[in-house]
């Protein structure tokens, strides 16, 4: 098992040290970006909305979604693939507004408002989808099984959002038709409380015509809260609307009537100053823009009303949102400069010509724009948390203490950006008291969320005759999962041998774990049935396998082993883990025993009879027989094959047979000078020459006559020859046949006389004894025909006389 920490993107890897949140907001057909002065315009949205949106960027300022309450769009300017079919509506004032959820920079609770009706029941109230910015290849979507989450209904236009008083779960609030109650739901890092905290104030909102038009704001601190209604407030005279501001206590959520009212006709747009003293309302009636001052608003004066603006030209005050630059924007981009101050002196810009397109701006939790520092910090994934106060430059000194006890002296601190390491895992309050370089003391509080989480795959496995396994990195519904191959559920089914890592971000904290998984098949083995030893010999045992490693009981690892002995025999085939056992028993088996007798003989005429049977032997002969006895009748070289159980044996006998000579040897005439070989070789035979000699075998070569015994077992016999020589000094040698084809070879009949030959009178004659060719000529040649006849094929006969001169005498021939 590896594991590591992890950053996932930059678009969302924790909350930094920063506050931009509201950097860019997205409205009607356009844009802002408030990283510089004036905001850049944008025109890159594809989105076309009347009234009301909502926008939210990550704490450094990255765009991440926004929505007209009816869809929602990525950073890409992208539908998300279940981005439609909210309950939201086109002409709702407030239609939507994002909520990150606490501890989880990746989630985020999109709030959505219905538009009024004249039909309560057609009305689809305040709901909420879940976005995750895990979801589409870390593009973000809605969680399928979240959408349109229903709060309450029937509520329509408002809603709007602050911080509880722990500086990290916030309050979203709506107020229902028909009642004079505020809901107040709590968002944590649990999720959404759907059980509000229920406040009676103010006068009963009815869905009248025009009533449940207009805004609802928080003051940038979460102290105060302020709505409009366009019409027939209850208790105003004339059936006038009204903007009424109410207290709010942002520890328990609960809204409070402290009278704080003023009779408007036709209020649409209520925004407070940074401060919150002031709030502005827009008079659609009359396209006029109104100062007031809070703490006048108790009551029945109407002097604390003061007109900034009233416009000439056609448009209308409908949607009014405090910026990160401090200004107060209107719908259509006029731009209060200092709302702070009293009058003309807030310094309102007006557009000439108007430069909205539309009736509504982006919504956004209020303490985006609070002007006084607030407390942010890093989550971190080994728990070393920085904090830090945005805008530090207003700050002097300031006192941290982390709300934990058990860390002793580092439980507090001096620093403007200290880090903090908690002993143990949980929820701790962080308290700042900042002095401010006015002198005003200020006390800030932030929910620190410290739930350290392990990602553990296991450790490094191998797996036997396993098509798959799961791998399993699931921490909560909220965590983002990224595997190596960019697959996105928290679950993974590995196939195939290799290394997998998954990424999982979880609370701001990316933390990898991997782990190498082999797969492995059990091979398939078989030695086989037992198996015979021949006695004296060795056999073969295969593996059979193409396992990747072998193991023999003998030690060996190869593919076979030759076995000389007998016993059990095992082998141990092995694919990584994954192992086999085969075993195969060797016996011992004796050969058969074949005595067949020394090489023998039997006289002729009679027959030789060999016996070689044993108990379970099967035989084979040389003559084919397959008997254990059999009888031989003729001389030679024989051979029988004895096996049991598939030893063979073998043995081989030579076989003569004793026989007297067949006639006696004639006399014999042979040249002088040389000498003839006469041998009377019989087996079992013994020999006496009338020379004296007693070997089978007598060189002759005096004439004169000879004389051998022969004896043996079969037979006795005398054998006798007369040896005369003769001079073969002038012989001729002549051919006994030739074939006159003219093929260049034999095509004459021609002796090869002696050298001392001198005079030669040869004639040929055919079978009639006609005489064909003669000559006197030793050089001449026959070439077998007759005067000018063609040669003939037949058998022809020839005399030759001829006078040899040996020593100078001359012999006729």
């Amino acid at each position: 098992m590896k594991w590591a920490v992890l950053s996932w993107i930059t678009l969302s890897a924790g909350q930094a040290l920063a506050q931009h949140e509201a950097r860019f907001w997205y409205f009607g057909n356009m844009g802002l970006d408030f990283a510089q002065q004036p905001p850049l315009r944008l025109y890159n949205t594809p989105m076309r909305q009347l009234e009301g949106s909502g926008t939210i960027s990550s704490p450094s300022g990255e765009l991440l979604f926004y929505s007209d309450g009816m869809s929602l769009w990525n950073r890409f300017h992208q539908v998300t693939p279940n981005g439609t079919g909210l309950l939201g509506h086109w002409s709702s004032t407030q239609a939507a507004v994002f909520i990150p959820k606490p501890g989880s920079p990746d989630i985020f609770y999109l709030f959505t408002t219905d538009v009024g009706t004249y039909e309560d029941t057609n009305i689809e109230g305040l709901r909420y989808s879940v976005v995750s910015l895990c979801e589409d290849q870390g593009r973000g979507d809605i969680l399928a099984s979240t959408k349109n989450r229903l709060l309450v209904k029937p509520t329509a236009e408002k809603v709007t959002a602050t911080y509880h008083a722990n500086g990290t779960d916030v309050w979203v609030v709506t107020h229902p038709l028909n009642t004079d109650e505020f809901f107040a739901y709590l968002v944590t890092e649990n999720g959404v409380n759907h059980t509000p905290v229920r406040s009676r104030a103010g006068a009963i909102y009815l869905n009248a015509e025009g009533n449940v038009a207009g805004q609802m704001k928080f003051s940038p601190d979460g102290r105060r809260l302020a709505m409009g209604t366009y019409n027939e407030d209850p208790e105003a005279p004339g059936g006038m609307g009204s903007v009424r501001v109410f207290n709010f206590n942002n520890s328990t959520g609960v809204v409070t009537d402290v009278g704080y009212k003023a009779w408007v006709n036709s209020v649409y747009p209520v925004e407070f100053s940074a401060d919150g003293k002031m709030v502005y309302a827009g008079i659609t009636f009359n396209r006029m823009l109104v100062q007031m001052e809070v703490e006048k608003m108790a009551g029945e004066p109407v002097d604390f009303l003061t007109t900034i603006h009233m416009m000439t030209s056609n448009g209308q005050f409908s949607n009014f949102q405090l910026a990160p630059d401090g200004k107060i924007y209107t719908n259509n981009l006029s731009t209060i400069n200092r709302p702070n101050e009293k009058g003309l002196a807030c310094e309102y810009v007006h557009q000439d010509p108007e430069m909205g397109t539309t009736l509504g701006l982006s919504n956004f939790i209020q303490n985006y724009f609070d002007p006084k520092p607030l407390i942010v910090h890093t989550q971190p994934c080994d728990g070393q948390f920085q904090f830090s106060l945005t805008r530090g430059e207003q700050v002097q000194t300031v006192q941290w203490s982390f709300g934990d006890p058990a860390s002793g002296p580092r439980n507090s601190s001096t620093e403007a950006a200290p880090r903090h390491e908690f002993t143990a895992e949980g929820i701790f309050q962080v308290t700042a008291t900042i002095t401010l370089l006015s002198g005003e003391v200020l006390t800030r509080q932030k929910k620190v969320i410290w739930k350290p989480f392990e990602v553990a795959l296991g450790a490094d496995r191998a797996l036997c005759d396993r098509a798959s396994f799961p791998l399993d990195a699931t921490q909560n519904d909220y965590a983002c999962y990224r595997w190596q191959d960019g697959s996105t559920l928290p679950t993974y089914t590995a196939t195939r041998t290799g290394w997998y890592w998954v990424d999982v971000r979880l609370g701001g904290c990316t933390k990898r774990d991997s782990i190498f998984l082999e797969f492995f098949t059990t091979p398939v083995m078989n030695l086989g049935p037992d198996r015979i030893l021949c006695e004296g010999r060795t056999i073969t045992l295969p593996s059979n396998t193409d396992a990747a490693s072998l193991l023999w009981s003998t030690g060996s690892t190869g593919n076979m082993i030759m076995v000389s002995q007998p016993g059990t025999y095992w082998l141990r085939a092995a694919n990584g883990p994954c192992q086999t056992t085969d075993s195969v028993t060797v016996s011992l088996q004796l050969l058969p025993i074949l005595e067949l007798p020394p090489d023998t003989t039997f006289c002729q005429g009679t027959s030789l009879y060999l016996d070689v049977r044993q108990p379970g032997a099967l035989y084979q002969w040389s003559t084919g027989y397959t008997g254990g006895d059999i009888t031989l009748l003729q001389e030679g070289k024989y051979w029988v094959r004895a096996t049991i159980n598939g030893c063979p044996a073998t043995d081989t006998v030579r076989v003569a047979e004793i026989r007297p000579v067949e006639q006696l040897q004639r006399d014999t005439l042979i040249c002088e000078g040389r000498a003839i070989t006469l041998d009377f070789t019989r087996p079992e035979t013994s020999y006496q020459w009338s020379t004296g000699s007693t070997q089978p075998v007598g060189e002759l070569s005096v004439p004169g006559l000879y004389t051998i015994a022969i004896t043996n077992r079969c037979y006795q016999q005398e054998v006798s020859v007369v040896l005369a020589t003769e001079n073969c000094d002038c012989l001729v040698q002549v051919p006994n046949v030739f074939t006159p084809n003219e093929d260049g070879r034999n095509d004459s009949f021609k002796p090869i006389w002696h050298e001392e030959v001198k005079e030669i009178d040869l004639r040929i004659v055919n079978r009639w004894g006609t005489e064909v060719f003669s000559t006197r000529d030793k050089e001449s040649s026959w070439r077998g025909s007759g005067g000018s006849e063609a040669p003939l094929e037949g058998v022809y006969f020839w005399t030759a006389r001829y006078s040899c001169h040996l020593g100078g005498e001359i012999q006729q021939r």
